[in-house]
């Protein structure tokens, strides 16, 4: 998703699925009231996280290379640890 033309055929195509809708309503009513915006530019950030988080460790596996956990299970509970503690950071007013 991070080539800009495929995006909104990407964010469309996902967006048509069920599942996933139903993935992102129970998402939002477990987060804490935020700001539209904080609520975008933080998805986003979840997003970038699990793509590029996964990518880095299939690309390390396929190398053979050492990885920060042993088992994708325990990958998995890094990034859920990594992604909850995003979405409940504190908000920093703005100027």
């Amino acid at each position: 998703m991070t080539d800009p033309a495929l995006r909104p055929i990407m964010v469309e195509e996902s967006l048509s699925s069920p599942s996933l809708r139903q993935i992102v309503e129970g998402l939002n009513r477990c987060l804490p009231e935020l700001p539209a915006e904080v609520r975008a530019e933080r998805g986003d950030m979840a997003r970038h996280l699990i793509v590029h988080m996964s990518a880095e460790r299939e690309r390390a596996l396929a190398e053979n290379a050492p990885t920060p956990r042993a088992t994708w299970h325990d990958a998995a509970t890094g990034l859920i640890d990594a992604v909850a503690g995003m979405w409940l950071a504190p908000i920093t007013p703005g100027s």
